[in-house]
């Protein structure tokens, strides 16, 4: 009866938190509640009645179902992809078309998928976006399902949906070498409660990517130090290179792999394989690199990156688009209705103590710290999104089986905050205190990150 009682009230805390930033957000930026706002909010408490209405046992029953399936490395696979492939598809569905940096990717894949690469590297330096700021690989990717299926925009939402889907196999693994499988199982479905991370694994983006080859490499981090092969060896480093050719953030992954081997007490131990994958990494990189010089866009690239550099972390009015990221989006991103659950974990965690407690409080730190120094685009911060959703899981344990309930809620609230973002214009709400202070970004020729 506690825990019915202390899940319920975590259950009315997620909607309140909702509706509040619903609220909040509308009320900065309109002065009023604006019709999507009033829809999120309306949607949002439909999600609370409709959770509260399951009856306790058959979420007992649920929860007894899923703690089963926790200890089935296969069956919890499995759940996870249909979770994502279904909440995937159905984010896909629900975003604007195009969505953010989908404007910019889809002229630069039609170029490499229908003039062939010799045009696409000839023209890359003028392709707005991509020339100015990232590497290739996710375009070349893009390029070759559309060679290959002659899909636009919907096919490519559903090629990232499915790399999405391999992401959360791969977290799910790292996870279950952290803590308990039903926690780790949970940690991996809370991230499709998490409203930017479904949105970045249903729009043709680079985000995914470099998530992805992330936690792979962590992956392979925990395989080489406990049995190493040749084979995880040379995956490593390829994973790490093409991180780094699909994004140039990738660089806040190195930190986060040498804790994992320090956690282990590989890292020195296994000197030699990791001394492998550098080289693989490095060999990879630096063939985009000498491409990247001889096509002319390197040095421009490098200057852009210095510049947003400085632009975010010179002044008060660059250190507001840091806060921003720190304060509003990235609680917003994970899930605000996730806040409770993420507190009580790092209470536990941090009651606990331990290596495992160690290691994720030093992962997002390794990330977020660089980041906000640097470059504080909420969606740069999707790395550590497992690290958190593992917390916020450790987070549910002490409401029992009422951790469905709340997971079930939380994909409601998470289908609302999509929907209420499928109606509004997005770069009026790229920064929640823009009409109070200004676009931290004017007089910079970049797009806002998308809004959590």
């Amino acid at each position: 009866m506690r825990a019915f009682h202390a899940g319920s009230g975590l259950a009315s805390a997620m909607v309140l938190l909702q509706t509040a930033w619903f609220l909040v957000r509308s009320g900065i930026v309109s002065h009023a509640v604006d019709p999507p706002a009033a829809l999120g909010v309306a949607l949002s408490v439909l999600a609370g009645a409709l959770a509260a209405s399951v009856p306790g046992r058959a979420i007992e029953r649920l929860d007894r179902a899923l703690g089963s399936l926790a200890d089935d490395r296969r069956g919890a696979a499995a759940l996870v992809v249909a979770a994502s492939l279904v909440i995937g598809l159905g984010g896909a569905a629900l975003q604007q078309q195009p969505s953010w940096d989908e404007r910019f990717v889809m002229p630069a894949v039609r170029v490499a998928a229908d003039e062939g690469l010799g045009a696409f590297f000839e023209r890359y330096a003028g392709l707005e976006w991509l020339g100015r700021q990232h590497p290739p690989l996710p375009i070349l990717f893009y390029a070759a399902v559309r060679r290959a299926t002659g899909c636009d925009l919907g096919g490519l939402r559903v090629a990232t949906v499915l790399l999405g889907t391999a992401t959360l196999v791969v977290s799910l693994a790292v996870a279950r070498r952290l803590v308990e499988p039903v926690t780790a199982l949970f940690s991996v479905l809370l991230l499709l409660a998490s409203p930017l991370f479904v949105r970045m694994e249903s729009a043709a983006m680079n985000d995914v990517f470099v998530t992805g080859f992330f936690m792979a490499a962590m992956e392979l981090v925990f395989r080489i130090s406990r049995a190493p092969t040749a084979a995880a060896t040379v995956l490593l480093g390829l994973c790490v290179g093409c991180g780094a050719v699909s994004k140039y953030t990738m660089a806040v992954a190195c930190p986060v792999l040498a804790a994992v081997a320090l956690h282990e007490g590989t890292l020195l131990r296994r000197w030699r394989e990791w001394a492998v994958s550098v080289a693989i990494a490095a060999a990879v990189f630096g063939a985009w690199i000498l491409l990247a010089r001889r096509i002319g866009v390197f040095e421009g690239q490098g200057a852009w990156l210095d510049e947003m550099a400085r632009t975010t972390t010179g002044d008060w009015h660059g250190l507001r688009f840091a806060l921003d990221a720190l304060v509003t989006k990235l609680p917003s991103g994970l899930g605000v209705y996730l806040l409770p659950f993420l507190a009580g974990g790092a209470v536990a965690f941090a009651r606990a103590g331990g290596a495992t407690a160690r290691l994720l409080a030093a992962w997002p730190l390794l990330v977020s710290v660089p980041l906000l120094a640097t470059l504080p685009d909420n969606r740069y911060f999707l790395p550590i999104y497992p690290a958190l959703a593992i917390v916020a899981a450790r987070g549910l344990a002490p409401v029992g089986a009422e951790r469905t309930r709340a997971l079930l809620l939380g994909w409601m609230l998470c289908t609302a905050t999509l929907a209420y973002y499928s109606q509004v214009d997005l770069d009026e709400r790229a920064f929640l205190f823009q009409a109070l202070f200004g676009n931290p970004l004017v007089g910079v020729h970049s797009p806002a990150g998308p809004v959590p």
